[in-house]
């Protein structure tokens, strides 16, 4: 984490801006995630139950022509949000691939006017590694923080999404759930010493 906000530090405005356009993109997409998950429960209950807590958000009378509009609302959202989400995915990767290219073009440079005696002394695998590994390194750190942004987003929403249909379970699943990484943590902890 403290190497992705070095990389976010040495952002231009421009690119701190873009980065922040990146960012809200991928924050309305984890909305249109969060809806899309959240639409399988009145989905499910109009399915299987009769009496479900969604009646009062119904559209229709007929339950067949409320699972068609909320299936059909399900599907739509899926599509809208994986387009949605393809347009970001590529302006996130034509983003990292610009701050990649400044990387290597600034390294490039700064090889070029380096003294000559100087330059011959370095090893040429080191010279290569810089010009093609680092910025490969610092185009995966901003591809990943970015990345890593959404999907925080994403189990925030889920998980107030959770709360509000039955927060009794969710609190259940949530202890239950962190009581199984600290015992896989300790078993493994003892495995790797």
């Amino acid at each position: 984490m403290k190497n992705l906000i070095k990389v976010f530090q040495s952002f231009t405005f421009s690119e701190k801006k873009e980065a922040y356009t990146n960012i809200f993109l991928m924050f309305v997409v984890s909305i249109l995630e969060a809806f899309s998950i959240g639409l399988i429960l009145p989905i499910s209950q109009l399915i299987f139950s009769d009496n479900n807590i969604f009646t009062k958000y119904l559209l229709f009378d007929e339950k067949s022509k409320n699972i068609l509009f909320f299936v059909l609302l399900f599907v739509s959202l899926i599509i809208i949000k994986n387009i949605f989400f393809s347009f970001v995915y590529y302006r996130i990767s034509i983003f990292s691939e610009k701050i990649r290219n400044k990387l290597a073009a600034f390294i490039f440079n700064k090889y070029i006017f380096f003294d000559y005696l100087e330059y011959l002394k370095l090893r040429p695998g080191e010279t290569i590694r810089n010009l093609s590994s680092y910025p490969s390194i610092y185009q995966q750190y901003i591809f990943a923080g970015i990345i890593l942004i959404q999907e925080i987003l994403i189990v925030i929403f889920i998980s107030s999404l959770l709360v509000m249909a039955n927060y009794q379970a969710t609190i259940i699943g949530f202890l239950l759930i962190s009581l199984i990484i600290i015992i896989s943590k300790l078993i493994f902890k003892k495995r790797l010493n």
